[in-house]
């Protein structure tokens, strides 16, 4: 038996800083980069028919840009350290299909702890 979707939908979740007030009942464009695609759920709409919903977070790589008429304003997610060099690990493991970034950011961040008193000589030299 085959499941037959009425509708695709999406649920947006997540943070995101601005740098000033927006105005309340009006009307914004959003535009996400880089936002997550969590998982998704089949809603019944009880006439054989169901409406699949993705849950898509804005996650520590998004880019939100807030748009009224020509004015644009850019959110911020304040990163930590380790969410950026994490960020940063799970985007190069893309590029380089490699297929577990957390694997790969944790190697990163212990041969960083490792060889601390090295990193440190090397960037005094830069």
């Amino acid at each position: 038996m085959s499941e037959k979707i009425n509708e695709l939908k999406v649920k947006l979740s997540g943070m995101v800083n601005v740098p000033r007030e927006l105005l309340t009942n009006s009307t914004l464009d959003l535009k996400i980069n880089n936002a997550d695609c969590l998982d998704y759920r089949l809603k019944n709409n009880q006439d054989g028919s169901f409406n699949k919903v993705y849950s898509v977070k804005v996650s520590e790589l998004s880019q939100v840009e807030f748009i009224k008429d020509k004015e644009k304003m850019i959110g911020e997610k304040k990163k930590s350290a380790s969410q950026r060099l994490r960020g940063r690990a799970f985007i190069w493991c893309e590029e380089n299909d490699m297929t577990d970034p957390e694997a790969f950011y944790q190697l990163i961040t212990n041969k960083i702890i490792q060889n601390f008193d090295l990193l440190v000589e090397f960037l005094k030299d830069k």
